[in-house]
């Protein structure tokens, strides 16, 4: 008998396991597409080291390194990948059989109208029973329930549903971590492009500084020529209105300047400290061009484009789980162990009991919620293709 039910567990094991189909997998087609772009494929990366060589300025190293481990937006996108992690896992669990043990242990008092019985069938008629003892029989029994049960539960995955479920998690698991990634790209670019762009200012502030002290040279050289006569004050007032807008550039410069050099504490967990000069006065370093022949193979490893790729693959299997709740779902019932009316006694073989069964639910009515889940998952699933197609566009306008 055993053995019957353990075929049939066995068989219902594996009637669940199929293929994601390609259709699955495909994306939306989108248009417009330069149909003359090289889609060979393209293994390597461009990195920083690629454009700004560590031989000759350390310092953005340092300062990435900083802002790696101390960022706080950083910091909460790891704590969001930890959570997505969790999330993929706690999915996993609908497929394996649930097991636990469970221990009663009761006591309790039956009251004789409970049953429809009168209160004093039980009483004593004897003469030799002592009235108060009369007193307390007639107002019921006490029991005693004790049992240690082995208990486990499986819903079998017949048509795929729950395999289809925790697909979907996977790949939402994915979208989420390819998220991320991007996220953190997008947050070191910023602290990269503030770094070049304070570098541009300072060399721009020492420029304008130069040509302010040649400026006041002009500026003495037309007021002292005005003042012997030798030309007239339009020249003079023309020097010094240079001097001055030249002098007003580079208040500006340094206001934009400070302002760099403070996000970029910012972005490095330094906003509690002194603010610290870290650029050099000079920079004698030629930037390396990236070439032109890059492949459109790249635009497909986009961690966005990737993220979004994900979100359509988990949405479609998401929907493809929610249309099988139609269908019946069987559980796998077992249970064994012990049940007596006396703690004593309760590990004896004779007070052994078991249950073997199956549960099938069949849904039928149930106010239109399965409806309105599918569509649901339907215009996620329009929305998730929409995002794809848009973020594929934004990366090729980039």
């Amino acid at each position: 008998m055993i053995n019957k039910y353990f075929y049939i567990y066995s068989l219902f094991l594996f009637f669940g396991c199929y293929k994601i189909s390609e259709n699955d997998l495909t994306m939306p087609v989108i248009d417009g597409v330069p149909a003359n772009w090289d889609i060979a494929e393209y293994k390597d990366d461009y990195g920083i080291n690629d454009l700004w060589p560590i031989s000759e300025d350390s310092t953005l190293f340092y300062l990435l390194e900083s802002f790696n481990i101390q960022n706080k937006d950083i910091l909460l996108l790891d704590i969001h990948d930890s959570v997505s992690e969790v999330y993929f896992s706690l999915s996993t669990s609908d497929l394996y059989p649930q097991i636990s043990i469970s221990n009663s242990l009761s006591q309790g008092k039956q009251n004789l109208s409970a049953f429809g019985l009168s209160d004093d069938v039980l009483s004593s008629d004897s003469n030799d029973d002592d009235s108060g003892n009369q007193s307390e029989n007639s107002g019921g029994f006490i029991t005693n329930s004790n049992s240690l049960r082995f208990n486990s539960s499986w819903q079998l995955d017949l048509w795929g549903k729950i395999k289809d479920s925790n697909t979907s998690s996977y790949y939402e698991f994915q979208s989420n971590n390819y998220y991320n990634k991007y996220a953190k790209a997008s947050l070191r670019s910023q602290l990269i492009k503030l770094y070049f762009q304070s570098i541009s200012l300072r060399k721009e502030i020492l420029i304008y500084e130069d040509n302010l002290h040649n400026l006041l040279t002009l500026k003495n050289i037309a007021e002292k020529r005005a003042l012997e006569g030798i030309s007239n004050y339009d020249e003079f007032y023309l020097a010094s209105s240079k001097y001055y807008l030249n002098e007003a550039s580079i208040t500006s410069l340094k206001y934009n300047y400070d302002r760099s050099i403070s996000r970029i504490n910012l972005l490095i967990a330094q906003y509690l400290n002194p603010e610290q000069e870290f650029l050099l006065d000079d920079y004698p370093i030629s930037l390396d061009s990236i070439s032109g022949l890059i492949s459109s193979n790249l635009l497909e490893r986009r961690p966005d484009i990737v993220s979004s790729k994900n979100k359509v693959i988990s949405d479609r299997l998401k929907l493809k789980s929610d249309k099988k709740i139609f269908f019946p779902s069987i559980s796998f019932n077992t249970s064994a162990g012990y049940s007596s009316s006396s703690l004593s006694k309760l590990l004896e073989q004779e007070f052994s009991v078991w249950n073997l069964g199956f549960d099938i639910l069949t849904p039928i009515f149930y106010g239109g919620k399965i409806k309105d889940n599918i569509k649901i998952s339907e215009y996620n699933l329009d929305a998730s293709e929409l995002d794809y197609m848009k973020a594929v566009v934004y990366a090729i306008h980039e």
